[in-house]
């Protein structure tokens, strides 16, 4: 039986938040989450937002998965995400335990910070060897669990390590889907995940991927650096507002 609640003027601006989303993961390969994660936060609340966003990169992974894991350079990726293991569950504990409130200030300053680093152009230059990707690991494992957000960080790191373009989006693609499984195991070992916020998922899911394919269309006909630079000022514009209000 569907819920009550399910059927509010909030599903339907979630939903056009998912296409926009959707439109953003297609075109980039990643972003999706800084968009959706703060405004979802203000429509359903911080653990709500952070099961569907997930639950989402699960689902988008799961094709992707075979290939992205045959291409995966794991001595590099599998460090990665077992510190992000090892830490996550600090940040589902932040998720779960402080306040609501709280929680939507730093899922926006989250994605201000991280939009104001892409916005600069910054790339990371320096060792990828053992201890510094199982500090970034560490760090982002945080991250992940209390907001759904890491993969600027994630990406920026692989960007560094060896290997072209096709083995770097792998990578990115095998620890967005692992560690997104992971907080997904965490939620629902808390019992965090509701009927209702499946109910969403099941509403929202296939507008977003659907505009996946919108926005992988969109890249062969758009410039990439134009658009990057537009959604980012956006983020960055959203992170402020969300932050003084």
């Amino acid at each position: 039986m569907v819920p009550p609640e399910l059927l509010t003027p909030g599903l339907l601006f979630a939903v056009a938040i998912a296409a926009a989303g959707g439109v953003l993961r297609g075109f980039t390969g990643t972003g999706n989450s800084m968009l959706m994660t703060p405004l979802y936060a203000l429509l359903f609340g911080p653990v709500p937002t952070v099961a569907l966003i997930v639950l989402f990169d699960v689902a988008v992974a799961i094709p992707l998965m075979r290939r992205a894991f045959r291409l995966t350079r794991w001595r590099i990726v599998l460090p990665l995400v077992v510190a992000s293991w090892v830490t996550m569950p600090a940040g589902a504990w932040l998720l779960l335990h402080l306040d609501p409130d709280v929680m939507k200030k730093v899922m926006a300053a989250t994605v201000l910070i991280f939009s104001l680093v892409l916005l600069t152009g910054w790339q990371y230059r320096g060792n990828v060897g053992a201890p510094t990707t199982l500090a970034v690991g560490a760090v982002t494992g945080v991250s992940v669990g209390a907001t759904a957000l890491g993969g600027p960080i994630y990406n920026l790191y692989i960007l560094n390590s060896p290997g072209d373009r096709h083995a770097h989006r792998a990578a990115f693609n095998s620890v967005i889907s692992l560690t997104a499984a992971a907080v997904l195991a965490l939620l629902i070992l808390n019992d965090a995940i509701t009927v209702l916020t499946l109910w969403r998922a099941l509403v929202i899911f296939p507008v977003f991927a659907s505009f996946i394919w919108v926005g992988s269309r969109l890249f062969r006909r758009a410039d990439e650096r134009i658009f990057r630079r537009t959604v980012l000022i956006a983020l960055v514009g959203m992170g402020v507002a969300i932050l003084f209000t």
